[in-house]
């Protein structure tokens, strides 16, 4: 069953509390942009009995008691294919771990289900009676375009909102991030841009340096003045072990 729902943005962290039994990865998350201003006199009445109409015909062939199967032809099962390699890929470099990581593993069936939702509304928007048995490539592509270009930075957004109050998972992300970088050191600026993708304040990068540190880690680098004096970039040296 496909649920609607809508949270105010600065209550995320308080509905994420808790142990995470795989629910926020269930979900898409959108935050629809503020549609311009249209006059009174220029406004239309939406055309609901339309959309309405749409719903019932796929409604029609929604049976749970006699389902539709929908099958992708052979060129969107080719696509679908190489998809799913490099989601596999990208799900994998995320980690085990993280709100984040679960929502890329459903990735590959929320393509899948959207390239379906695509096919049927384009069929109940054409009028046609029969009911659609196959899924083309340009559907896939469409819903896979959809997932990645639009879902996916919202649930970035949301997750990395939603998750501050988890300081050992943002540490986790760093210490992939220098697993697969390998920098011999670091500064704060480059942890919070490239690592945490300015998830994090200044402040809150420096609390999960601090965290790392207390791990091993990561350890202050040596303070070296320049000739011209001024003061010294904070810079921290990588655990070897994490270069190997």
């Amino acid at each position: 069953m496909s649920v609607v729902g809508s949270i105010q943005p600065d209550r995320l962290a308080e509905a994420f509390q808790g142990s995470d039994d795989g629910m926020a990865a269930r979900f898409l998350y959108a935050w629809p942009e503020m549609p311009k201003y249209i006059s009174l006199m220029d406004r239309r009445i939406p055309r609901d009995d339309m959309a309405l109409d749409m719903l019932q015909h796929i409604a029609t062939v929604a049976n749970p008691e006699q389902p539709l199967t929908m099958s992708f032809d052979s060129a969107a099962l080719g696509f679908f294919d190489g998809l799913l390699l490099r989601m596999h890929a990208e799900a994998e470099a995320a980690g085990s771990d993280g709100l984040m990581a679960g929502w890329l593993g459903k990735g590959r069936g929320t393509v899948a289900r959207l390239a379906g939702v695509l096919t049927l509304l384009q069929w109940s928007e054409n009028g046609a009676q029969d009911a659609p048995r196959g899924i083309d490539r340009p559907t896939v592509e469409a819903a896979a375009d959809l997932w990645r270009n639009y879902f996916r930075p919202h649930a970035e957004t949301v997750f990395g909102q939603a998750g501050k109050a988890d300081r050992d998972r943002h540490a986790r992300k760093v210490v992939r991030w220098l697993k697969a970088r390998k920098p011999v050191d670091v500064s704060a600026t480059t942890l919070r841009r490239e690592a945490l993708l300015q998830t994090l304040d200044a402040t809150e990068t420096e609390q999960v340096i601090a965290r790392l540190e207390e791990a091993g880690f990561l350890r202050p680098a040596p303070v070296t003045v320049g000739p011209k004096g001024g003061r010294p970039a904070r810079r921290w040296q990588v655990n070897p072990a994490l270069r190997m």
